[in-house]
């Protein structure tokens, strides 16, 4: 990568009330009322390394030299949408209108592109995707950087909204510093070894560089859906002990797993084109069809991986039903057990006292008996004891005989719907 060069300090000037000044370390424009910079702004040659240029000498290096060059500028997230307006127009293009500027520095839901009506500008938004850090091991939220593009035919208006960056379910991460820079120094090494020529190509590398983050984010929503697999199985799989983990929590898991698929999913489907077609549906003028094809190429690659991951959580919902299917079946068996042992036990205490208690009042009757009041009197007693053994053993082994047939008859039924 070769050296960058920078251009003199601008002469301090005034602009409704508002005094900007090049600075001389970083090449920035910076605003004495913002105190901060907002603007930086690149000359990039064909086969040459980006150059910091100041806005005196931007507009007048891009009508005079016999080089084509492309004229990119960098706004920083939140600044004045009134101040950036003026540069813009003197910058780049005087057909830039406000709403050009309140759609770049807005944060888009989702990644769009659109031809603003009349004109050869086109507003292009992107998301770089990577996952963040949890102590939970299976949790794996993802936060979507995104990226708001303004091209025209030889310049390109970058803004990166890393504070405004938000979670794979809608929150609003922490703000971050700009990175623009860092996209930039990739950008600039792969401008100068593709032959770009065109503000469309220094889009489509940008573009290119964004979708190269797409990898590590679903390597990390993969190693998660492992992870959860193997701690579900652990802990509450056949070999788990008795009672596992809350259902709720692993369900919970397993939903936000899902939502982090589902946004990934959702941001590359716009952001997706026809292959034959990406060099023109992005930007216009592009004529590194290749690097375009490429970064469809790796879109696409996403969102089939995406779709693997979809099923792997809708066959791990499976997993998590069958499961719980299981222990209440095997709870419900359980319970039928327990049910039939006190059954038994009532059927037991039953018959040892009905027909006993049924003879005892018989005899109890002021009626002539077998034996009353005779030599042979004893064996009233006697023939009344044998009654008694005899009747609760009978029914006894009639109640146990019936409720064997009901378990078969019931178990004859399951297996004719079964085949």
């Amino acid at each position: 990568m070769g050296t960058v060069s920078r251009e003199p300090a601008v002469e301090h000037r005034r602009d409704h009330n508002h005094h900007l000044a090049q600075d001389e370390a970083t090449g920035r424009i910076r605003s004495a009322n913002l105190g901060a910079p907002f603007l930086t702004v690149s000359e990039w040659r064909c086969g040459e390394s980006r150059r910091l240029l100041s806005t005196r000498t931007t507009r007048r290096r891009v009508a005079t030299t016999a080089t084509p060059c492309v004229i990119s500028v960098e706004v920083e997230f939140g600044a004045d949408v009134d101040e950036v307006l003026h540069m813009l127009q003197q910058i780049c293009d005087p057909e830039i209108c406000r709403p050009m500027v309140e759609d770049l520095l807005d944060t888009d839901d989702l990644p769009k592109v659109h031809e603003w009506p009349g004109t050869n500008i086109r507003s292009v938004s992107a998301v770089a995707a990577r996952a963040t850090a949890h102590n939970d091991v299976t949790r794996c939220d993802l936060e979507f950087d995104v990226v708001e593009l303004l091209s025209g035919p030889n310049w390109i208006v970058v803004s990166c909204h890393t504070q405004g960056s938000y979670g794979s379910r809608g929150g609003i991460t922490m703000p971050r510093a700009g990175q623009c820079d860092s996209l930039f120094s990739t950008v600039e090494s792969r401008w100068v070894q593709t032959d770009a020529r065109t503000s469309g190509d220094l889009g489509v590398l940008v573009l290119d560089e964004l979708a190269r983050t797409y990898h590590a984010a679903r390597r990390s929503l993969m190693r998660c859906i492992d992870r959860w697999e193997r701690s579900y199985l652990q802990d509450d799989g056949p070999g788990a002990a008795e009672g596992g983990s809350h259902f709720g929590e692993r369900l919970e898991e397993l939903i936000q797993l899902r939502g982090s698929i589902g946004d990934f999913r959702d941001r590359l489907g716009e952001m997706n084109v026809e292959r034959d077609e990406a060099a023109e549906s992005w930007f216009n003028g592009v004529t590194i069809a290749e690097v375009a094809a490429r970064t469809d190429e790796r879109i696409d690659t996403s969102l089939d991986e995406l779709d693997r991951l979809r099923e792997m959580i809708r066959a791990s919902l499976d997993l998590m039903h069958s499961q719980t299917a299981a222990r209440q079946l095997e709870l419900s068996r359980k319970q039928q057990e327990s049910a039939e042992r006190v059954q038994t036990k009532i059927e037991l205490i039953t018959s040892i006292f009905l027909v006993p208690t049924l003879i005892a009042g018989i005899f109890g009757a002021n009626t002539a008996l077998p034996g009353g009041n005779s030599p042979h009197q004893w064996l009233g007693f006697e023939f009344m004891f044998g009654a008694m053994l005899i009747g609760a053993i009978a029914v006894f082994m009639t109640l146990r005989h019936l409720r064997r047939r009901s378990a078969k008859d019931e178990l004859a039924t399951v297996d004719g719907e079964w085949h």
